[in-house]
């Protein structure tokens, strides 16, 4: 009977150790659209924990890293257990963050450069609207990706400052970009093409002393790749070794495209033609 009797201990702690914790579930109420998807993306992280074991605080962890870049930073919610597995949210925004002061600058050659005026004049952060965290980090990223394009590869960030004064409910915004010179295309060098290194030459649609732009770099490396010579094409602007006109040699590897294989006895040697026009 003592054998018995701790069988069925052990077989009653298997047991319970064996029944699966049905996982939460939550219903988001008062707030919808973005705020809404973002707040039950956060609160997925909790989905393998019982409704049960959810706290306070965890909601409002997810309330806060779900909102907050949306301008709100007084999100609160009222949360009432539905049944052992479901918990609904009512949730209060709060009154947004505004932005009151705003001031976004480009200093060096970009400052006269009609791309990047647009894209300031095309910028949704204004003086008086909801504070919203993408609008902030993607004017930042449009800055840096146009400066990287058009060849200001000494760009900096002289200020980058987004502070948030929640009990006041304002945001103040400073960008201070400073683009430094424009680059220029410089001499190109072609390494290891065994076709005419003039004919190469020729489809460059650039010539050096003409300003960088990084589309330009990407038709020449596709015209030289369209011409089937090659089996491989990259294409590089190495501006840290630019001269004292900021002219940045343009460096170009090349692979051959191998056009023909034949039989050699009873191997197989691959032989490598190189076809120019």
């Amino acid at each position: 009977m003592r054998v018995w009797g701790g069988l069925q201990l052990v077989l009653w702690v298997l047991l319970v150790f064996c029944i699966p914790v049905q996982a939460a579930n939550f219903k988001v109420e008062g707030i919808s659209g973005d705020l809404k998807k973002n707040l039950e993306l956060y609160l997925s992280v909790y989905g393998t924990s019982s409704a049960a074991s959810i706290r306070p605080h965890q909601i409002q962890t997810a309330l806060d890293g779900a909102l907050n870049p949306y301008g709100y930073y007084q999100a609160t919610a009222q949360v009432d257990r539905v049944d052992d597995h479901t918990l609904t949210l009512q949730v209060q925004q709060g009154e947004p963050v505004i932005i009151q002061y705003s001031v976004i600058s480009i200093s060096g050659a970009a400052k006269t450069d009609a791309d990047f005026v647009e894209l300031l004049q095309n910028s949704t952060i204004e003086v008086g609207e909801i504070l919203n965290h993408d609008s902030y980090d993607q004017l930042k990223s449009q800055l840096t990706s146009l400066a990287l394009k058009k060849g200001y590869f000494d760009f900096r960030f002289d200020s980058s400052m987004l502070e948030v004064i929640p009990n006041r409910h304002q945001a103040n915004i400073h960008i201070a970009f400073n683009s430094g010179q424009r680059y220029r295309f410089g001499d190109i060098t072609i390494v290891q093409s065994q076709i005419g290194e003039e004919r190469v030459l020729n489809l460059a649609p650039f010539q050096a002393g003409e300003y960088f732009n990084q589309d330009k770099l990407a038709e020449y490396q596709m015209r030289l790749f369209d011409t089937q010579w090659f089996s491989n094409v990259t294409a590089i602007a190495n501006w840290q070794q630019a001269n004292s006109r900021h002219e940045a040699p343009i460096e170009v590897n090349v692979t051959a495209a191998s056009k023909n294989i034949v039989q050699v006895g009873e191997a197989t040697r691959q032989i490598t033609v190189y076809e120019g026009p």
